[in-house]
């Protein structure tokens, strides 16, 4: 899928519960203590720069691959769907569902690098 093509829809439960839908396709259901944990890291790499800002060039998804998540650090189950981001500089990013549309929202909030 080309990045014009990705939309993310995040949905906060009465209970704190979160579900995160990447283009009406894959979704993913999170407690609330671990968006937050997600979040804080995926906050805390993009402060340090350890996470990129800038837009991708190409985004898609599949079946997870057993590899680390570059944004929460935990292992993308085959059970689970991986999300992959190609980035300008050619570095290919791998995330959890959740982590992905995380990072969407976080780095377009992220004030400018200077």
């Amino acid at each position: 899928m080309e990045v014009t093509e990705w939309r993310t829809l995040i949905e906060v439960g009465a209970a704190g519960s979160m579900r995160v839908t990447l283009s009406g396709e894959a979704s993913m259901i999170c407690s609330r203590a671990t968006m937050d944990e997600a979040s804080r890291r995926i906050t805390d790499k993009l402060w340090s720069g350890m996470l990129p800002t800038d837009e991708p060039v190409k985004m898609w998804g599949g079946p997870g691959s057993g590899v680390t998540c570059d944004g929460c650090d935990a292992p993308i189950l085959p059970s689970e769907s991986e999300y992959e981001v190609e980035m300008p500089d050619g570095r290919t990013l791998r995330f959890h569902i959740a982590c992905g549309g995380l990072w969407q929202v976080l780095q377009k909030a992220m004030p400018p690098r200077t």
